[in-house]
């Protein structure tokens, strides 16, 4: 058996050296009111207790400092001691002392005096708004604490102008109005509140034009509305970490038509709004608009609408979650009118119909359409709900949007103007737009009035008139009103019928020079022609004109 032999080592004396802090050390940070760090670094490694003392005080004794928990420290690595619960605006030394891991002490070593900040309560604001009658004087206030004083203060309105600098506002608004006000301390804080007033009076339609924004103007929080008009449009915008989402409705200027993803959530299929580019964008989720003019409701005559360039991106394309629109497949839109007895009433309009078997008849809306709402009468909110004919478990796949325009203006019909005989017809396609592309059915209409009478597109007048019409082809209408001039032909034999106090009439060619002066009741010997005759009362005054023809 081999024993095996002993072998021989090397011992290296260790040598015990005493804790030091490295050249530049310590050095402070996050120095805050009530805390602040500092770093510092050694040439051993072991254990450190540190503790942050008032200036004003003693140093803490060996045993004090070792009462605290220990840090344990690497040779020649930068090692933070965090301290809280400190008073702010005050001086303070660190104190520390190490054990090296060979059980060697350091001296207590102080610091240079570190000093906390004085604390500042963050500055915090109120503000508040009323009602007042149009153009009447109203007084907006506000309630600031935390900061520094003296404060600087902001309002501005709607369209961003400046309508005070004080902690007060006196305005006097035309229409309900939102107001801004920022506040600034003297330590550089800044605090933004926001609130409104209501104006009661006539209705002012939303046109949307009253509103300054940057693309889009959307609620601010999970309870706010922004306004247009004398309507209040209700939403709310959630935050989940830095990603926002928003319900009811959204104002915006882009006019642009393209839809490319999310970020084009905002835009018309149409491209900007009616009349301008200033439009709004609905995604109801059961949020209502209200009218803030008057507790028992006004009329409203209509609104305009379209698709979002969302929605019809999705129905003419199909996405995610949604399917290409085909034969049967709808989008509707229905608008309840909420009375001041919270009876409602609805409305239903397609903007996208394709369940006739002629696919010519079929449509997806990219134009703004009018919808006549004057049949609610009086209401004091608009609801919005919308279905689709893509549905599934979880409800509609297609995207819940559609946009306004105009809510509460007037319907606006194109001016046209005809003269005839009478007992001459009109054929009213003569004065609407056609597409030649389509061979979809047109549709014509007129609103009811006395002596007109419509038939396929013949219209009959029986006396001069104006004459309100439509023509609808695809879900897209045309709106005019004709102004039909009929002349009135009488036998040149004739007395010329006039009106009650009449005594006497003059006769102009139609570049005015005048053919004759004769009393009323006298025949009239012109040759035929086409005339203008003024009607004169006994003072010689004309109380009536106009163009006759004589045969």
């Amino acid at each position: 058996m081999t024993i095996p032999t002993i072998g021989a080592y090397e011992y290296v004396d260790i040598e015990a050296v005493k804790p030091e802090m490295a050249a530049g050390y310590p050095t402070f940070s996050a120095i805050e009111d009530y805390s602040f760090s500092a770093t510092s670094r050694w040439n051993v490694t072991g254990k450190l207790y540190a503790k942050a003392v008032e200036a004003s005080e003693e140093a803490p004794s060996i045993e004090t400092l070792m009462s605290a928990a220990a840090t344990d420290i690497t040779a020649d690595t930068d090692v933070v001691s965090k301290f809280t619960g400190l008073k702010d605006q005050t001086a303070y030394k660190v104190y520390y002392f190490v054990n090296s891991a060979l059980n060697v002490e350091s001296d207590v070593i102080a610091t240079a005096e570190v000093t906390t900040l004085r604390h500042i309560e963050p500055l915090t604001l109120e503000v508040e708004g009323g009602a007042t009658k149009a153009g009447e004087a109203v007084i907006l206030t506000s309630a600031v604490a935390g900061g520094d004083e003296p404060y600087t203060y902001k309002w501005v309105d709607q369209m961003q102008n400046e309508v005070a600098s004080t902690a007060t506002a006196e305005v006097s608004p035309a229409n309900t109005q939102a107001y801004w006000l920022t506040v600034t301390s003297a330590d550089g804080q800044t605090a933004t509140a926001k609130t409104h007033v209501d104006v009661t009076g006539e209705f002012v339609p939303a046109t949307f034009e009253d509103n300054k924004f940057n693309v889009t103007l959307a609620p601010e929080n999970e309870d706010d509305a922004i306004y247009s008009g004398s309507l209040a449009f209700n939403g709310a915008t959630m935050w989940y970490g830095s990603t926002s989402y928003w319900n009811g409705y959204t104002f915006s200027n882009d006019d642009s038509s393209e839809f490319t993803g999310l970020d084009d959530q905002y835009r018309s299929a149409a491209g900007g709004g009616h009349l301008s580019d200033d439009f709004c964008v609905a995604f109801p989720q059961a949020y209502s608009i209200d009218v803030t003019n008057d507790s028992e409701g006004s009329l409203i005559p209509g609104m305009y609408v379209t698709n979002s360039a969302y929605t019809y991106f999705s129905m003419t394309n199909g996405d995610a979650y949604a399917k290409k629109f085909g034969q049967g497949d709808w989008y509707l839109l229905t608008v309840k009118g909420v009375k001041a007895d919270d009876t409602e009433e609805s409305i239903d309009f397609y903007l996208a119909d394709l369940r006739s078997d002629n696919a010519d008849e079929h449509y997806i809306l990219d134009t703004w359409q009018w919808i006549d709402l004057s049949s609610f009468g009086k209401v004091t909110a608009l609801k919005f709900e919308l279905s689709s004919s893509d549905t599934g478990n979880w409800g509609m796949n297609t995207p819940g949007y559609f946009c306004i325009d105009d809510l509460g203006a007037t319907l606006v019909r194109k001016a046209e103007a005809v003269e005839i005989e009478e007992g001459q017809t009109i054929d009213l396609a003569d004065f609407f737009e056609h597409n030649a592309d389509s061979n979809a059915s047109e549709n014509y209409s007129i609103v009811p009035a006395e002596g007109v009478s419509l038939e396929g597109t013949t219209l009959s007048v029986e006396a001069s008139t104006v004459v309100d019409a439509q023509m609808t082809q695809a879900g897209q209408s045309q709106y005019i009103a004709l102004t039909v001039t009929v002349d009135e032909r009488h036998d040149g034999l004739s007395t010329l019928t006039a009106a009650e106090g009449v005594v006497a009439v003059e006769i102009y060619s139609l570049d005015g020079v005048k053919i004759a002066g004769q009393p009323v009741d006298k025949p009239v010997d012109v040759a035929t022609g086409v005339y203008i005759v003024r009607y004169l009362n006994a003072d010689g005054v004309a109380v009536d004109v106009r163009k006759i023809a004589i045969r």
